[in-house]
């Protein structure tokens, strides 16, 4: 939709962040750090970006079909 828009996600779908385990939450930070180290380098200053976390509605029930993942879009 925007240039520049990225959307980050495991590849094993998790519903909610907690339930990721620590080497998968450990390569998210990383890709993320890159992306966002990879944006700051594009004009050699610091990247205007909005960070959305999309999980799952925190209701109690179970949606198997959900799939967390962070959405960087710039302004």
């Amino acid at each position: 939709r925007y240039a520049y828009e990225t959307w980050v996600a495991p590849k094993k779908a998790f519903q909610h962040l907690h339930e990721m385990d620590p080497r998968t939450m450990r390569e998210m930070a990383i890709v993320l750090k890159t992306l966002l180290m990879k944006f700051d380098g594009l004009w050699e200053k610091p990247f205007p970006y909005l960070m959305t976390l999309f999980q799952a509605p925190v209701d109690g029930n179970d949606y198997p079909f959900a799939h967390l993942y962070l959405q960087l879009t710039p302004p």
